[in-house]
């Protein structure tokens, strides 16, 4: 289970998902060198075995990088696992591309001025609340499971 962030080509003056016109058709987002020159030089350590799935592991988060294999690229999907430490990977793309990040939990773009944390903790709260109803129901008899 992750929290999904989205990167794709955004009109400027749009700020969340229900902002955009119902015919819209994001442009391409950027090359594929492009993104793979940018993310190796933003986080070194970041696995580019996979160019169409990369993956920066730290200590309190690891993030998934989905961009397909098209060139050029449409868009960009990450998959945040762990804690809210991400969120400065995240910021760290959108300083140096321009790019706006949608969280796709609330639909709305990441406001990096204004609680920027938001998203991550709804989704959070979300997360731990499966997770204990799964211990819950992985306690009870075969039988049981329905009630």
């Amino acid at each position: 289970m992750s929290w999904d962030i989205l990167f794709q080509d955004t009109p400027e003056h749009i700020n969340s998902i229900e902002d955009l016109p119902e015919d819209f058709t994001p442009g391409k987002l950027c090359s594929r060198t492009y993104l793979e020159d940018m993310l190796l030089s933003l986080f070194p350590t970041i696995d580019n075995h996979d160019k169409s799935w990369m993956v920066l592991q730290e200590d309190s988060f690891s993030i998934e990088f989905n961009s397909g294999k098209d060139d050029p690229v449409e868009s960009l999907m990450l998959h945040v696992h762990g804690e809210e430490d991400a969120l400065h990977v995240i910021k760290k793309i959108c300083d140096h591309t321009g790019w706006k990040a949608l969280d796709c939990t609330s639909g709305d773009f990441i406001d990096f001025e204004q609680n920027p944390d938001q998203g991550f903790s709804t989704w959070r709260e979300f997360k731990d609340d499966v997770l204990r109803n799964n211990r819950i129901n992985q306690s009870k008899k075969w039988w049981q499971f329905w009630k």
